[in-house]
């Protein structure tokens, strides 16, 4: 029922606790952003004079961005956190697959890495691609069966009603990573 912890899970853990530190101090300092600018945008065109602000709008709101010491706090800690993510994934070996892949940085490979945790855990191609949700389905959405080959399927997706049992973050990984190759650097 237990899986023994060593020193390679214990790193797991430890880049899954950065990771998740880095995705809370971002949503934090994205939702502290849109009330700042929220606040801005009130204050701009509710004001006495019921004038419309000479210059550009999106200027003040930058300055009301740049002065508002909640929000450079968040960037702070943001920033700090995605420091300690990067230091504890280029500490892991699996850091070696990723590393010479040109489009591949540690913010694109930690989630990947942290939703396979292990792969050791997979005894197919087609139970990883299954977990990470890239798998196919029939054409009428239902599962292939066991031996049978996959050919003219679709794309697994998340359909109304219907639990998805594929990783989320992993996923979203292999896309951005896909989007990196295709439309950043199409020749890589």
């Amino acid at each position: 029922f237990f899986y023994r912890v060593g020193a390679r899970e214990r790193d797991n853990i430890l880049l899954r606790a950065a990771y998740e530190q880095r995705k809370e101090a971002m949503l934090a300092r994205m939702a502290t952003a849109a009330r700042v600018r929220q606040r801005a945008i009130g204050r701009i065109f509710c004001s006495t004079a019921g004038k419309y602000p000479e210059g550009n709008v999106e200027d003040l709101i930058k300055a009301e961005l740049a002065n508002d010491t909640v929000l450079s706090a968040l960037q702070a800690e943001e920033s700090r956190a995605e420091r300690e993510l990067k230091r504890l994934l280029r500490s892991l070996p699996v850091w070696q697959v990723f590393e010479p892949i040109e489009g591949v940085g540690e913010l694109t490979a930690a989630p990947l890495v942290v939703a396979i945790q292990d792969i050791n855990r997979f005894a197919k191609a087609s139970s990883l691609m299954a977990f990470l949700g890239v798998h196919c389905l029939k054409s009428d959405g239902s599962k292939f069966q066991k031996g049978e080959q996959p050919t003219g399927g679709i794309l697994a997706r998340r359909r109304r009603n219907q639990l998805s049992n594929w990783h989320p973050d992993g996923r979203q990984a292999l896309y951005q990573i896909g989007v990196q190759f295709s439309m950043w650097r199409p020749n890589s």
